[in-house]
């Protein structure tokens, strides 16, 4: 049984069935532990509390350590059960699994601290959805010639994770918030958008759905505001652009600049070190504002007192004179139990005794399902995970003797092609593929890909696998996090991994940033270097004049991250001549491949021909200054 869709369900109406199915397919694939938490959030979005607290206690009995968990249960106990108390037991005990959670799990712990993101060199940021941060974003990416219609690929997202600076970097860097008038903050939402943007059928994913879990997916302005709770509690999308601004801000004296959203020119002039006065940024969300919305006398209160600690920032920012007149003041949490949840709970009661009966059914499973999957493939793998020093040596001394080795790197991707028509889901594989190649392959390609794969972590030296922290920051419903198990799965298949350097997957990074790679090509006159970055030969020659021969292999760019049109296919078109050339060169050859998927193949190739290997994947874009992952921007 393959996993459900529920874009599919939606289109025929069938959302009753999306359940059954998704519960019946959990059933059947005990391993698919994203599925499983899943099925979680639709339990409870769809008012299904009973039957949620019953099978959130089964994955609890299985995962006790998984920080996803915990933040979906403090979340109910916020939205839905109002009781703070019981809701950080959990939220803290996700940040105590995972110090990089995100923005709003700090917010409610009292955590928080002010969120920056390295948007230039010594430049902080601190980007809050629906303060202009696409506009400032997009134009630091405008000026490297990056895309600017969703300049957040380069940058981080607070959604997501926490970032950590220390605090040499922070002193030494500029410091920059925008700040914005809360309510007006709420309407511009709503109208630009939900209503402009349909960012909640988006969301949904099915262009022709108008409703979900209740919940109008085009609200007019009143009925969002009516159900504001529920919207936030159920839409992602609704959460992450309406969290309070103060959840991102802790210390705002530690900024050197805080302006409004009137003054986006100025805070580029402060990033820019340009005084101010000629620069102009286009407004990239510019949108309906919602000014033709008036909000009655109730709601413009209930929003002034939600956001409360946002009008207390923009007092202490001097951006406003003196907090507005609201009442009571209260957080981000609602302050009473809606009549139509308690009618939910009712209706649940009735089917306690078939759930409870389901989680015994459940358990049973999970009995084996905890001891055979997760001790085997993550915890005993990921223990083998040693220290990247450990290998240093090797790989330095193999280079200087010219003794043949591989070093690749397993990652979501070759998990998937690894595990293909077995653990992996064949949506996965397809997605995957699209990635590095822009299209799918036909079937004996991807079997052939998968040989090559299998081939190159038995001939490797060092084999770089994500750790199980990986694994437990991943977004649970994610292809990466199904990427991942299967590469555990691989792994604990293969007899002779305890031959290995087993390290991390961001061995490439650890090379780079302690120098190893800077000695080994300070210690040789030739390298071969297999990449679609054709700047790279110019780039090392000049860096390192010792090197006499750069020979560059030039490969089409992963779909993904290319910025220019790509004309060749890099299996069909590329691959086997890349193969041939390293078949004919000679004994004591030195690789460094970046080549994604088919990186991997090369490496085998290049041991078996009596050279030597390192996959060093992103670490070429980072050479050749292309930002096209979140770590290279630190690197600046």
């Amino acid at each position: 049984m393959k996993n459900v869709n529920l874009s599919q369900y939606l289109a025929s109406s069938s959302f009753n069935k999306y359940l059954d199915d998704l519960e019946a397919y959990i059933k059947e694939n005990s391993w698919d532990k994203n599925s499983y938490l899943d099925f979680l959030q639709v339990l409870v979005k769809s008012g299904c509390y009973i039957k949620f607290e019953n099978y959130i206690e089964s994955f609890f009995y299985k995962y006790p350590d998984n920080n996803i968990a915990h933040r979906i249960y403090g979340k109910y106990h916020i939205f839905v059960k109002k009781d703070l108390k019981k809701a950080l037991i959990h939220l803290n005990k996700a940040c105590e699994i995972n110090p990089e959670e995100p923005s709003w799990v700090r917010y409610y712990t009292g955590k928080k601290g002010n969120y920056y993101e390295s948007v230039a060199k010594d430049v902080l940021y601190t980007a809050i959805p629906k303060n202009g941060s696409t506009t400032i974003k997009g134009y630091i990416a405008s000026k490297e010639d990056k895309d600017v219609v969703n300049p957040h690929k380069y940058f981080g997202n607070p959604y997501f994770k926490f970032n950590y600076f220390d605090r040499e970097r922070i002193e030494r860097s500029k410091r920059v918030l925008i700040l914005r008038e809360p309510v007006q903050r709420v309407v511009s939402y709503h109208a630009k958008n939900i209503i402009e943007e349909s960012s909640l059928i988006q969301e949904v994913g099915h262009p022709k759905q108008n409703k979900l879990y209740g919940l109008s997916l085009k609200p007019t302005l009143e009925e969002f505001l009516e159900k504001f709770w529920e919207y936030v509690f159920c839409f992602n999308d609704v959460f992450h652009h309406l969290l309070p601004q103060s959840a991102y801000v802790t210390n705002i004296n530690e900024y050197t600049f805080v302006g409004d959203m009137k003054g986006i020119n100025d805070s580029i002039s402060h990033i820019e070190d340009n005084g101010g006065g000629d620069i102009n940024v286009p407004v990239l969300m510019k949108g309906s504002s919602g000014r033709n919305n008036k909000l009655s006398e109730r709601e413009e209160e209930f929003l002034k007192k939600i956001y409360s600690d946002d009008f207390n920032l923009l007092v202490e920012a001097g951006l406003l004179k003196e907090m507005p007149s609201a009442g009571e003041k209260i957080s981000f949490i609602p302050s009473n139990i809606n009549e139509a949840d308690k009618e939910k709970v009712l209706v649940e009661y009735n089917n306690r005794l078939k759930a409870l009966e389901k989680k015994m059914e459940w358990l049973e499973v999970s009995n084996c399902f905890l001891r055979n999957i997760i001790t085997d493939s993550f915890h005993e793998l990921t223990s083998r995970i040693i220290n990247a020093s450990e290998c240093y040596g090797f790989i330095v001394e193999s280079v200087a003797s010219k003794r043949p080795f591989s070093l690749v790197r397993m990652g979501d991707g070759e998990g998937l092609i690894a595990e293909f028509n077995g653990l992996a889901l064949d949506k996965d594989v397809e997605d995957i593929l699209k990635v590095h190649f822009g299209k799918g392959l036909q079937e004996k390609d991807i079997e052939t890909m998968k040989s090559g794969i299998l081939n190159s972590i038995k001939s490797s030296d060092i084999i770089g696998v994500p750790s199980h922290r990986r694994s437990n920051k991943t977004n649970p419903v994610s292809r990466i996090q199904r990427g991942i198990f299967c590469v555990y799965s691989t792994l604990s298949k293969y007899s002779g991994l305890d031959e290995k350097f087993v390290v991390g997957a961001n061995i490439h990074i650890e090379l780079e940033r302690y120098g190893v790679l800077e000695k080994l090509l300070g210690s040789v006159e030739k390298i071969n270097i297999i990449t679609c970055r054709v700047e790279l030969a110019e780039i090392l020659k000049e860096r390192f004049h010792n090197l006499i021969n750069v020979n560059l292999i030039e490969i089409p760019a992963e779909y993904k991250y290319g910025e220019k049109k790509v004309d060749k296919h890099h299996y069909y078109d590329v691959f086997d001549s890349v193969v041939e050339e390293i078949k004919g060169s000679s004994e004591g050859e030195f690789y460094l491949v970046a080549a994604g998927l088919l990186g991997k193949i090369y490496c085998h190739n290049i041991k078996l021909s009596g050279g030597m290997a390192i996959d060093i994947g992103s670490i070429a874009d980072a050479w050749a200054g292309v930002n096209s992952r979140p770590y290279i921007r630190s690197m600046c």
